[in-house]
């Protein structure tokens, strides 16, 4: 879930994304004396549910099940509020068997005493309350810490996509600026890029 802050019990989420290569990225930190650690490398698999009116994209909210490090998370997030450069969002996730995980499904209406543990399982639990999965997204991320700044950096490699960097945190907007990247700021989610046509059919 990277950087986030509480709020009445519920994590926001605050992000900026960016459309830039990875090399370009990291020279700009490099000639502005920001350093930084390697947090670690992984791959995500997301899989992207919704109903057939596809009223969680209709209503901004998004309910997501990720694969990462043989984990399996469930992850529902709240309609966007930009400010600045930065997207800010209610994000409610968690492993299945946790509390947030039951707590992310009550978000859109589904209240149930447990989850299975395997994929197969919460495919089938979720169909059986009128979900389809409507989207994958598949990508290769590395997690950075900046020395000396409230925000984790994420360079993404995204099927399909090509190379993004997220910026996770409260400072985002300050190193954006300081970058000198606003031009490269996307407002768009990986989801609406990659299912452009389903958006645009609302």
């Amino acid at each position: 879930m990277g950087e986030a802050r509480c709020l009445d019990n519920l994590h926001v989420e605050e992000e900026v994304k960016l459309r830039i290569q990875h090399n370009t990225f990291l020279d700009l930190l490099k000639r502005n004396g920001i350093g930084y650690s390697v947090i670690g490398s992984y791959l995500q698999r997301d899989l992207i549910f919704d109903f057939p009116d596809m009223r969680l994209l209709k209503s901004d909210q998004l309910l997501r099940v990720r694969l990462e490090n043989n984990e399996i998370i469930l992850t529902f997030k709240g309609k966007r509020e930009f400010v600045g450069h930065s997207k800010k969002r209610i994000e409610i996730e968690g492993t299945i068997g946790s509390e947030s995980a039951l707590r992310a499904l009550e978000r859109i209406g589904i209240r149930v005493p447990s989850l299975p543990n395997d994929l197969s399982g919460i495919i089938r639990l979720l169909a059986r309350k009128g979900l389809k999965v409507i989207l994958e997204i598949v990508k290769k991320r590395t997690s950075l810490k900046l020395n000396g700044w409230n925000c984790r950096v994420h360079l993404d490699f995204v099927e399909s996509l090509g190379e993004f960097v997220e910026i996770e945190g409260s400072d985002g907007n300050e190193l954006v600026d300081v970058l000198q990247l606003s031009r490269r700021v996307v407002r768009k989610s990986y989801a609406e890029m990659l299912a452009g046509f389903l958006i645009e059919d609302l």
